[in-house]
């Protein structure tokens, strides 16, 4: 038996911007926070919305890469869809202003252009994201736009057990990212518009506040991004799709979702195409055997694949070397005949966002 899953693309055909019709912007100087090419919001139909407000000559675009590289000018032009300036956040060289810490002692460190605009607006989509909850609202600024001193005292707590998809409360990541936000904006305002999209399309869009357009999207997102299922299978395919699936760093997060439609003791293939590599990140060298006394931003993925490796047999279909992936642990496979050795799969479609419903 094979039982296919698939996230839901929503209502209607239309973009669902008229929202955006009522929100108040000032044609001054404005710093636009984005999100950069390894996500897949659809910025630039938000920004043909707010063209309609200020003159693009005001506008100066930060893309909240975190620890990620900076796009290249290919992969700017497609996410803007226009003639912007533009450039990117460095989390280890960009210039910071600290405001404190939170009570999880992690610096409030934020690029310093910050201040330097009148006007701050933020652009996020929200999903369902494997160690922090969800993507969207605070996580622009932490770790999109934070110092990497920050961003590594966060996401150390991604080793926490009650860091994981759809949870909030008690998820410490979440909680130092909520608490890192409420201090930011207590000396900068920032204007907030956050999105659910799925297939290109916007489902649902809030602005304002940070926290209640982040809070407002959330029950959408949960709506596309998780299914029922009506037991735990014993095989799963994990297929991951673009912007994911271009190195394997970023496309082992489906492996989070995987595990949740997966018994224990099961077969788990991973199937993304990995043209860019292993990506960031010194997980490779963690997952071949390597020990480190120091933690690095990126550790705890592969700290986190390791226990997933402990309790599931894990395969991989990629452009990765064989023998590269053998020395991780994985072992490799191609769709076809991992399913023919399987009579009870499921097979997830955009597995690094569709996950299992939250059983209330």
């Amino acid at each position: 038996m094979i039982k296919e899953f698939r996230r839901n693309v929503g209502d209607g055909t239309e973009d669902d911007l008229e929202t955006l019709d009522d929100l108040d912007l000032k044609n001054t100087k404005t710093l636009l926070i984005v999100n950069d090419h390894t996500r897949s919001t659809p910025t630039a139909k938000v920004i043909s919305k707010i063209a309609e407000k200020i003159d693009f000559r005001n506008i100066l675009v930060l893309f909240a890469t975190g620890i990620h590289r900076s796009p290249t000018e290919d992969e700017a032009n497609r996410i803007l869809s226009a003639n912007l300036k533009w450039m990117a956040h460095d989390s280890k060289n960009s210039h910071f202003v600290k405001y404190g810490e939170t009570s999880y002692s992690t610096p409030v460190e934020i690029n310093h252009a910050v201040e330097k605009f009148p006007q701050v607006v933020v652009i996020g989509s929200v999903e369902p994201h494997y160690f922090a909850g969800y993507t969207g609202g605070r996580k622009s600024l932490l770790p999109g736009v934070a110092s990497y001193k920050a961003i590594k005292n966060n996401h150390r707590m991604a080793m926490d057990e009650n860091a994981r998809a759809l949870k909030l409360s008690g998820n410490p990541v979440a909680e130092d990212m909520q608490e890192f936000a409420e201090i930011v904006t207590s000396k900068i305002n920032i204007i907030s518009v956050q999105l659910v999209h799925s297939c290109g399309r916007i489902i649902g869009c809030a602005f304002g506040d940070i926290f209640e357009s982040f809070e407002k999207m959330i029950p959408l997102a949960e709506e596309i991004y998780t299914v029922d299922i009506p037991k735990k299978f014993s095989c799963c395919v994990a297929k991951v799709e673009p912007p994911y699936s271009r190195n394997f760093y970023q496309a082992t997060k489906a492996l989070e979702s995987a595990v949740m439609f997966t018994q224990e003791g099961g077969k788990i293939l991973l199937v993304a195409d990995c043209s860019e590599g292993l990506g960031e990140g010194r997980f490779t060298e963690i997952l071949m055997g390597k020990e480190f006394e120091d933690y690095e931003v990126g550790d705890h993925k592969a700290y986190r694949i390791k226990r997933i490796m402990e309790k599931y047999e894990i395969f991989v279909e990629s452009s990765l070397p064989k023998k590269l992936l053998e020395k991780m642990g994985f072992r490799v496979a191609e769709e076809r005949k991992f399913l023919e050795k399987c009579d009870d799969v499921c097979i997830i479609h955009d597995a690094v966002n569709l996950f299992p419903k939250n059983k209330k």
